[in-house]
């Protein structure tokens, strides 16, 4: 596992995408300005050890690319982008080769993901442009929108739940 990480790490150049200001973080966004593809690395992509558990979960780490308008490639559990259609999110299937997604080996799904890596760190310049101005309409910026609409249903999740709580406990 490290090593597939380590080989990862090796293909990328190390940039934090926070700012520190005082106790609070924030996204730095200038970073999405330079850079023209995502690599989010959820907090779980390894569920061997929760064979009880049919995917992980996706956490905030998946809006951050989404909200600074960029294309990503998620270091996460198996069916974490079907997760997101689910959710009402697109995804980029047309430009980069989503088959690690599908893997649930988690050795294959590392080797996926560098081939994929190395693949799109290979285009130029000119090539990456491209490749974004024909996603952003249909997908960044849906996906950009979508994050509101995204917030709302799971905030009437959670309302919801705590109503029928309260009934529970009143009844």
């Amino acid at each position: 596992k490290e090593h597939y990480l380590d080989k990862i790490f090796d293909l990328i150049p190390m940039s934090m995408d926070w700012k520190r200001n005082g106790t609070h973080q924030y996204s730095n966004f200038s970073l999405y300005m330079n850079s023209y593809f995502h690599i989010v690395g959820e907090t779980e992509w390894d569920l061997r050890n929760h064979p009880e558990v049919e995917f992980g979960f996706l956490s905030e780490k998946i809006f951050k690319p989404m909200l600074g308008i960029q294309p990503f490639i998620v270091v996460g559990h198996h069916g974490s982008l079907d997760m997101l259609k689910k959710w009402g999110f697109k995804t980029f299937d047309r430009w980069i080769d989503e088959s690690y997604d599908k893997e649930e080996n988690l050795l294959k799904r590392m080797e996926l993901l560098e081939k994929e890596i190395l693949r799109l760190s290979k285009f130029s310049r000119e090539e990456m442009d491209k490749m974004y101005w024909e996603m952003y309409d249909d997908v960044l910026i849906h996906n950009f929108n979508q994050i509101d609409i995204h917030v709302v249903d799971e905030w009437n999740k959670v309302q919801m739940s705590i109503e029928n709580m309260w009934e529970n406990i009143n009844s």
